[in-house]
């Protein structure tokens, strides 16, 4: 959603799990780096070598510059969007509650935005489908269906969809998140146009380390595997990147103690 303001699209965050507010408090966080606690972090910061790859990684403890707990807070934040101009006004959050949302309110939704606001969003939010409205009965069926139509429902109003999902039990241990791993009908894959897996061991949790895989790509290269620093504490998703490469386990190892996971 970020990303997606930063290059001046028009968002719509649909949550079936989080008010509006706290959806709120998140981008807010996501853009000005605001931590809940005024607690200092772990930092990590990749040393790359003339090739652009990781080297190894220094980790530091810093103090968020803002948070929450700061009586002055909505005084800044009010500062801060302001300086922002009009990339707020392009986003739009809503939330229904988990069960009730099914895909023709979503349709009736969406042009209510359009008439009543004129608000055409090119990016559509919906976190997450398997909380929307399915029957019990035929549940895989439904959700595979689901996830059909609300790929149908972006071709057809032009607009880009992205939806997490769970992994199954399996993957709730997994050391290396895969397609095999998700939650009830596998179709949602093959209906996805590009497919990313999330991965990260306790260890790398710690640390604020984490993987993204590219699982599938109807338009691109498979396969790839990039290596993230992350800082939850200040609502930072990324930080620095870098393509994972076969040292990187050792340096893991060097600073943790653990070693390769076994599907690494």
């Amino acid at each position: 959603g970020r990303q997606a303001l930063l290059q001046k699209a028009k968002v719509l965050h649909i949550s079936l799990e989080m008010d509006e507010e706290e959806v709120l408090d998140r981008y807010y966080q996501s853009f000005f780096g605001i931590a809940t606690l005024p607690d200092k972090f772990t930092k990590v910061q990749f040393e790359l070598d003339e090739l652009e790859r990781m080297s190894g990684f220094k980790l530091r403890r810093a103090k968020p510059r803002l948070d929450f707990k700061d009586p002055a807070i909505k005084k800044i934040l009010k500062k801060k969007v302001a300086s922002w101009g009009t990339k707020f006004n392009r986003l739009v959050i809503k939330h229904f509650s988990s069960g009730t949302l099914t895909v023709r309110a979503l349709v009736g939704y969406l042009d209510y935005l359009e008439m009543a606001h004129g608000f055409v969003p090119n990016v559509l939010l919906v976190d997450y489908p398997d909380l929307m409205s399915l029957p019990v009965k035929d549940l895989r069926i439904a959700l595979g269906r689901t996830f059909v139509e609300l790929r149908g429902l972006g071709d057809e109003r032009n607009m880009a969809v992205m939806a997490p999902t769970q992994t199954n039990r399996i993957g709730i241990d997994a050391k290396r998140v895969s397609g095999t791993n998700v939650s009830e009908d596998v179709s949602k894959l093959f209906t996805a146009d590009t497919v990313l897996t999330y991965s990260q061991t306790e260890a790398e949790a710690r640390l604020g380390l984490a993987r993204l895989k590219v699982e599938y790509a109807r338009r691109a290269p498979k396969g790839s595997v990039t290596l993230m620093a992350q800082a939850y504490a200040i609502g930072q998703y990324l930080l620095q990147s870098t393509p994972l490469n076969s040292n990187y386990w050792d340096k893991l190892e060097a600073v943790t103690g653990e070693g390769v996971p076994p599907e690494a």
